[in-house]
């Protein structure tokens, strides 16, 4: 279960500043993440598949978002892209959008992870996640949000879609 919240440019900046001097740096990095679907996964936007690719690793990424809240997760990692792609290929999956994104990691509180994303052709944004063991999904994304409120973030520049969409939409 993967329970987190997107902020926009607007609390870019000041997200950045903060991490730097309260979050723990762990990594940046590159990511293409090629999204793929049918017409099941388009008409279904709370649902997709993607293919990440970031440096030497590759992941192959089915999310399911409920609620609003949280997503179910289940992922993969695979060896050969290339012969991924010719599987979902054949199997009638078809490339519906690609974001490659420059995304630099804090860790804060030892709870949440930080995503600070720099998305081409898009804009910055901010994923906060949390971290560890969920016991209960609405107090942790309630936590999350107050976590949140504390650190001085507007809730109201919360992006209820996902880059996939974005990238759709634009």
């Amino acid at each position: 279960m993967e329970i987190k919240i997107k902020l926009t440019k607007e609390e870019y900046e000041k997200m950045k500043k903060m991490m730097k001097s309260i979050g723990k740096f762990l990594l940046q990095s590159n990511q293409q993440d090629i999204y793929y679907g049918s017409d099941y996964f388009i008409s279904d936007s709370n649902k997709f598949l993607r293919l990440r690719l970031s440096g030497n690793k590759k992941v192959l990424t089915y999310k399911t978002y409920n609620n609003n809240m949280y997503y179910e997760e289940y992922e993969v990692e695979i060896d050969n892209s290339n012969n991924m792609m010719k599987i979902l290929d054949f199997i009638g999956l078809k490339n519906i959008t690609e974001v490659k994104k420059e995304r630099m990691i804090y860790s804060y509180q030892n709870k949440y992870e930080v995503s600070l994303d720099k998305v081409d052709n898009l804009e910055y944004f901010i994923e906060i996640e949390v971290k560890g063991t969920i016991n209960d999904f609405f107090d942790e994304y309630d936590n999350l949000l107050k976590d949140s409120r504390n650190l001085g973030l507007n809730l109201n520049n919360i992006e209820q879609k996902r880059y996939p969409q974005l990238m759709i939409s634009k």
